[in-house]
């Protein structure tokens, strides 16, 4: 990554695997503006998407990242990557993340992708510095596994079950890592990201990451608890999982299902503005071309929107 972007690591509270860190990045060209974005990543993730805090930046925001705890640039060596028994765990980042901006600009918008969005709807909803968010946009929504329904109902109790008493326990396989090759330029991609911090196949997923998953989804598919002004943006469709490579997982969302994130977006807060990117990916913003300028154009009218809105 360039020299135009900062990292700041922040030092926090010893949890129950020890030192924990997390880390703030910062677009400098652009911190002058009054309004900023907190970038949120998503699963077994890390914040390398220059293009979008460019795009901020040409909208007269400023743009800030985390690297949450366990995750990308954070991940220190005794630590389980990517672990957490419960959500809440990052708000504490989260929290000195927001103070921190606030202290420096006047609007905030809370910007999550996929996991991300579970954390950044928690902060608004259940810590008290959420009340300091003036917008919140989610990428792609993590509503639920994109399980079938059968196996919702056996395979998700068993995994809780796992997760309540055994929560360490390091389950069999690991995402596919089609969706990663989609993405990176080394394979059938145009992105360039650390392989080390975001894993083709991902890294291990616990028993107890799930039952935290699981608990956080139920509270996030409740809605916002705030009337401030939402953007949902995701695919309009999803894909099967393959076991080899197609091209068709150029254009469509091969991680979640987007009726999860169709039946769960319509209900959420009343100020939503929930709109499907033809042929775009999990991430909105690694898609293809013509998808990806779709999600910056709507993007971009919803930043005008709020503006508008709040002058």
């Amino acid at each position: 990554m360039h020299d135009d972007f900062t990292y700041n690591h922040l030092t926090l509270k010893k949890d129950y695997e020890g030192e924990v860190k997390a880390v703030l990045i910062s677009y400098t060209p652009s911190l002058h503006h009054q309004r900023a974005v907190l970038y949120i990543h998503g699963m077994s993730d890390y914040f390398f998407q220059t293009a979008l805090a460019k795009f901020y930046a040409g909208c007269r925001v400023a743009f800030y990242a985390l690297d949450l705890r366990k995750y990308g640039r954070a991940l220190m060596n005794h630590q389980r990557p990517n672990f957490a028994l419960s959500f809440t765990e990052y708000f504490e980042e989260i929290s000195a993340a927001v103070n921190t901006i606030k202290n420096k600009h006047d609007y905030l918008i809370l910007n999550g992708h996929s996991t991300g969005t579970i954390s950044a709807s928690l902060f608004c909803n259940e810590h008290p510095d959420g009340k300091k968010v003036d917008a919140l946009f989610l990428n792609s929504p993590f509503f639920a596994f994109p399980y079938p329904e059968w196996s919702k109902r056996t395979l998700l109790p068993a995994l809780r079950f796992l997760g309540l008493y055994f929560p360490y326990t390091k389950l069999p396989g690991k995402f596919s890592k089609l969706y990663c090759r989609s993405l990176h330029k080394n394979y059938e991609g145009e992105w360039e990201f650390d392989l080390k911090l975001k894993p083709l196949e991902s890294f291990p997923v616990y028993s107890g990451w799930v039952l935290a998953v699981h608990r956080a989804q139920k509270r996030f598919r409740r809605g916002l608890k705030r009337n401030i002004p939402v953007l949902i943006l995701h695919s309009n469709k999803s894909l099967s999982r393959f076991i080899r490579w197609n091209d068709d997982l150029h254009y469509a969302d091969a991680v979640l299902n987007v009726e999860d994130m169709r039946k769960y977006s319509a209900k959420f807060t009343e100020d939503v503005t929930e709109m499907e990117i033809a042929g775009a990916k999990h991430d909105v913003f690694l898609s293809k071309p013509n998808a990806r300028k779709a999600a910056y154009d709507a993007l971009s009218n919803w930043l005008k929107q709020i503006t508008r809105h709040s002058a």
